[in-house]
């Protein structure tokens, strides 16, 4: 039911839903199909949560580049600090 709905949804939003979307039920609050497959989904015969992620191709970064960091967040509380993710480039 929640693939149903939410694929034409994805595919409006520009995904290609065969192809880089995958639905893995799971169940937070008793961990279920998180770490490990649970057997009480009959319907279900995939790959857990942790599988899928295991799965997912590694992103292409270039290290020799200047630094990418989208700043997220600027907290002012002790100086100036600021938050973000490394998108290129290292920091040493």
């Amino acid at each position: 039911e929640c693939e149903e709905k939410l694929s034409p949804f994805l595919k409006g939003c520009g995904y290609n839903v065969k192809k880089d979307v995958v639905f893995v039920p799971i169940s937070a609050l008793t961990a279920a199909n998180v770490t490990k497959r649970f057997d009480g989904a009959p319907w279900y015969s995939g790959p857990c949560f942790l599988e899928v992620l295991d799965l997912l191709p590694a992103c292409d970064r270039n290290h020799n580049s200047a630094l990418r960091l989208p700043i997220l967040s600027k907290y002012k509380d002790l100086g100036t600090v600021v938050e973000g993710k490394v998108e290129q480039g290292t920091i040493t």
